[in-house]
């Protein structure tokens, strides 16, 4: 008995290895081939309206061109900096639907175009090794948090799954945090990635206000790096501004996210404050009045107040469940910085990305619905037609579950908090104090890992169930 028992120990204080990683390669390499949502067809048939723009000379009426050829009923909704990274890389696809006569929907041309998301993965993920490197963390730290990240809920549902644009935006502020990591002082460089990432997505604004008022504490200078910020919005803006095309086709995005910003509130004595941007101005002026000495304390400070932008975020402001994407890689820098709280942060890690990632697939009908794989491999399966249970909401709501579909996010909200609080920058040698554990071997419970696998098989158990055998 005791021999059972220590090899059940050994087993689980074993580190990640290439059985963990061979698990999460098969389920990632079937979520990616069989599962589809059909946002990224519009997103995909605009990048080919932009090349037919591009190769036309017509590209200022890139919008209206989008509007007479909607798909969906929807034109281009994102800056035309969005379609031409997209277009860069479908250009395969459009010479193969524009000289060829493939069909635009074929199962290879869709997969091309999914598969652009997995390249950003995999570059996020060769980022975040850069920056750990950087930092003294060695190999077995480094490949923990980009284990810990790729097998995420929130990176396999959003990238692997259905593909979204976000992780683009992910690669580029870690890109753009390393260039501001490695220089004294605020850079070019790093102003333009960041640039760049918020005409990707505008939520990369969020963290570069703070991150400027960390490091630069002269007023001009941060006017300055303000402005250089937003120059790539500014390009995307100019050429259309006043242009009822531009109006039209990007409103249904544009009006909807400015409204969200100030819908939930703290109750004030004159009006309404909105929560995220108060908390968003709290952190920016935390940043400016922080007295950062050195580049190890520059690094904490960094990574906990971009996980804190987002984490108020996703708390307060009505967000798609693909931009939850957005915290993952700080989440996992965290677990091998504080590898002392490691079990902690672990369990905490567990609830906040499951219990958020359950209540997205009950609230939006993005994940698992009855069309999951209606698109790519498994297509010709015959599916359930109107019978049963289309997506997970049903499927809630036919059991009387809904009240408690709060409590997922309740316990989602409390415990990212405790996240923050119990990881949050300490004075003097406090704040170095993940650096004394920097090279040691990371003590874990495997148990964990294997729990968020076994999160994985039950996500993809869900989608088959609801497409093949709901009653």
């Amino acid at each position: 008995m005791k021999e059972i028992s220590k090899k059940v120990m050994k087993l689980n204080d074993r580190s990640v290895g290439k059985t963990d990683w061979a698990l999460l390669l098969v389920m990632s390499v079937f979520v990616f081939m069989t599962m589809f949502y059909g946002d990224l067809k519009i997103i995909y048939h605009h990048s080919l309206t932009f090349l037919d723009t591009i190769f036309d000379l017509d590209m200022p009426n890139f919008y209206a061109n989008t509007l007479a050829n909607p798909c969906f009923e929807f034109g281009a909704v994102y800056y035309w900096m969005v379609y031409a990274v997209i277009a860069v890389w479908n250009l395969p696809v459009w010479i193969l639907t524009r000289f060829f006569h493939v069909g635009e929907y074929a199962v290879p041309c869709l997969l091309w175009s999914k598969l652009q998301m997995v390249f950003f993965l995999l570059l996020t993920l060769w980022m975040m090794e850069k920056i750990l490197k950087d930092f003294g963390f060695g190999k077995e730290k480094y490949r923990f948090a980009q284990f810990m990240f790729a097998s995420s809920l929130f990176v396999v549902l959003p990238t692997v799954a259905i593909a979204q644009i976000d992780m683009i935006t992910v690669f580029l502020m870690l890109w753009g945090i390393r260039e501001y990591l490695n220089s004294d002082q605020i850079t070019w460089k790093f102003l333009l990635i960041f640039s760049f990432a918020a005409a990707m997505k505008i939520f990369a604004l969020f963290v570069f206000i703070p991150l400027v008022l960390l490091k630069e504490k002269r007023i001009l200078y941060v006017l300055v790096d303000m402005i250089a910020g937003v120059i790539c919005i500014a390009l995307c803006l100019l050429p259309y501004a006043g242009r009822e095309d531009y109006v039209q086709s990007t409103s249904i995005l544009n009006d909807v996210m400015v409204s969200r910003m100030f819908s939930t509130t703290f109750v004030g004595g004159n009006t309404e404050i909105p929560a995220f941007l108060a908390i968003l101005v709290a952190l920016s002026i935390y940043a400016y009045a922080a007295k950062v000495e050195n580049k190890d304390e520059y690094f904490y400070h960094t990574i906990w107040i971009t996980l804190a932008v987002f984490a108020a975020f996703f708390i307060f402001v009505y967000a798609h469940p693909y931009w939850i994407v957005l915290l993952a890689p700080y989440i996992a820098i965290f677990l091998v910085m504080r590898s002392d709280k490691m079990k902690l942060n672990m369990i905490l890690e567990f609830f906040i990305s499951s219990c958020a990632s359950v209540y997205y697939c009950i609230s939006f009908q993005v994940y698992m619905t009855r069309e999951t794989f209606a698109d790519l491999i498994l297509k010709k399966l015959p599916m359930k037609s109107g019978e049963g249970c289309a997506n997970l909401g049903e499927f809630i709501a036919k059991h009387h579950l809904e009240q408690y579909v709060s409590s997922l996010f309740m316990i989602f909200a409390v415990c990212l908090i405790a996240f923050l609080v119990i990881n949050r920058p300490q004075k003097g040698k406090e704040s170095l104090k993940w650096r004394e554990t920097v090279d040691g071997a990371l003590h874990f419970d495997h148990g964990m890992i294997y729990l968020r696998l076994f999160g994985i098989v039950m996500f993809i158990a869900g989608c088959i169930y609801l497409a093949y055998f709901s009653k």
